[in-house]
Parts: C-alpha cells; sequence; structure tokens
C-alpha cells in the first residue's frame, strides 16, 4: 500500500486592497502586481524601442500581452501545486535549449556528446508538423520501424517496438 499526502502546504498570499487612491476590492496578490508590473514596464520599453510609442492601433499589442502573460502565469500549475505556471513555462524552455545533462559519478565526469539528449528528442515537431499540415496523416509515435503484417493464429508474438527511458527524478516508485 503506498501512503500519499492529500494536503496542500499552507501559505498566505499578501493582496493589495488600494493603489494610488483606487479601491481594488478584494485586491489582486501582491507579487502578480510586483513582477508582472515590472514584466509590463520591461515590455513595453522594448516594444517602444522596436516599434516606436503606440498609438490607438498598437496599443492593444503593448497592453494585453504582458498582462495576460502575467494573469495566467501566476496561476497555480495544475501539475506541480507548488508551483506557477511561469516557473513551469520557464523550466520547459531551459530544457529545450539547455538539454538533459546527465549526473554521471556525483558529478566527477561531464558527459559527452553521446550522453546528452539531442534537440530532436527533446521537442515534439511532429505536432508543429501537424499544425502547419493538417491533413497530412497523423505518425505513428511509438512505432521506429514500419509495421510488419502478423499473421493471424494460436500463439503468435506480437512485436512491441518500444524504448522506455527514465529522465529526471518525477517518478513515482
Amino acid at each position: 500500500m503506498i501512503g500519499r499526502t492529500l494536503t496542500k502546504s499552507f501559505a498566505i498570499e499578501t493582496r493589495q486592497h488600494e493603489l494610488l487612491g483606487l479601491d481594488l476590492g478584494e485586491g489582486p496578490p501582491r507579487k502578480l502586481l510586483v513582477i508582472g508590473g515590472g514584466f509590463v514596464i520591461i515590455w513595453f520599453g522594448i516594444a517602444t524601442l522596436m516599434f516606436g510609442l503606440p498609438n490607438r492601433a498598437t496599443f492593444m499589442f503593448y497592453a494585453t500581452i504582458p498582462v495576460l502573460i502575467a494573469v495566467f502565469g501566476f496561476r497555480e500549475s495544475s501539475k506541480v501545486s507548488r508551483r506557477r505556471n511561469v516557473v513551469v513555462w520557464w523550466l520547459k524552455a531551459r530544457y529545450l535549449f539547455t538539454s538533459y545533462r546527465p549526473l554521471i559519478c556525483l558529478g566527477q565526469r561531464r558527459p559527452d556528446r553521446t550522453e546528452v539528449r539531442s534537440v530532436s528528442n527533446r521537442f515534439n515537431f511532429g505536432g508543429i508538423l501537424r499544425v502547419l499540415n493538417p491533413t497530412a496523416p497523423p505518425s505513428a509515435i511509438w512505432e521506429t520501424e514500419p509495421p510488419q503484417p502478423v499473421p493471424v493464429g494460436a500463439r503468435v508474438s506480437v512485436p512491441i517496438n518500444t524504448r522506455v527511458r527514465l529522465l529526471g527524478r518525477n517518478h513515482s516508485p
């Protein structure tokens, strides 16, 4: 029998109820305001350097993208309850660019090229190809070679072309 902890960690969230004389009611979390406000300022600065000051047509581009990232990014992750979505997105982007680097002999030896996962193994290009060409037939994910016809009969072995690889420590015993 496996015991599981079904309680959530205790967290007290400070909220901002008033801002510059404006009543915010229940109030957004202060951490969202500080980090989201910083992100809006950085986004506005970069967009102004690239495209110039906003006008009526481009104001939505300047305002909505950082606000949406802040609002959806600071929601609790559905997979890891202790993380926010921004952290999950950052870890996925970091994993995409830096790869999985195995720890060998407690870090005494650096992994060589054969021990580091390639970009094609880290990123699912099939999803992008399906978006770009939706009429293409879906590819078989688990098959490494074309399927062989299997004769129907008693005691016929079924070939399974799967390779299981455990990466990271996100497994349950």
